[in-house]
């Protein structure tokens, strides 16, 4: 007895009569390799602009910077775009003084070696100010000093800042230290947020 084999139809196959199949192979695809020249185009970043043209105009921000360092805020105000006038700063540092000097002196900010030496007075008569900033010395309250804390001579310029905050009355003020200030020199921080919230007869809004 012989048997001939047919071809299953399509039918067939939808329903399950035959367990699978055949597969056809696939079509093999040509992927197209780009030019070196191309694949150097795309990978190249667009040109960046000074600015971002939405911040080029509005009002100019006038800033006041004690204990500048690198100048972060002036970094960042120019980075973003915006109108930027800064009237003073100061930084006790030689190495920070050098840089300043060599970066950002434009003959109409005033730099002060030592903070509490300026003249307040000609200080707070410039008129308002918009942003006051000063990262004061963190050596008296980092975890890797000698933990000094109010004590140590280096504190000293926080009763200035604080009394430029009263007086000068900027719209504004961010103040800067390390974790040790709060961690291992509560008194320090508690005595600071009290002076601050007191400051121009509890105008600020104060936040730590």
């Amino acid at each position: 007895m012989s048997f001939k084999h047919r071809q299953w139809t399509d039918d067939e196959y939808k329903f399950g009569v035959q367990a699978e199949k055949p597969s056809e192979p696939a079509p093999k695809r040509v992927i197209k390799k780009p030019a070196a020249a191309t694949r150097l185009r795309s990978r190249t970043p667009p040109p960046r602009t000074a600015s971002p043209p939405f911040l080029d105009t509005g009002p100019t921000i006038v800033t006041v910077d004690d204990c500048v360092g690198m100048n972060s805020v002036a970094h960042a105000l120019r980075g973003l775009g915006c109108n930027h006038k800064c009237l003073a700063v100061s930084d006790i540092d030689p190495i920070v003084q050098a840089f300043w000097f060599a970066n950002f002196a434009d003959g109409q900010c005033r730099f002060f070696p030592d903070l509490t030496k300026r003249d307040k007075a000609w200080l707070v008569a410039q008129g308002e100010i918009d942003v006051y900033t000063a990262g004061f010395p963190c050596q008296p309250f980092s975890a890797s000093g000698l933990h000094g804390g109010a004590d140590d001579p280096r504190a000293a310029c926080i009763a200035h800042i604080i009394s430029y905050i009263q007086s000068g009355m900027p719209r504004t003020f961010i103040l800067e230290n390390v974790e040790g200030l709060v961690t291992s020199h509560a008194e320090t921080l508690t005595w600071i947020l009290k002076k601050l919230k007191g400051a121009a007869s509890g105008a600020y809004f104060v936040d730590a």
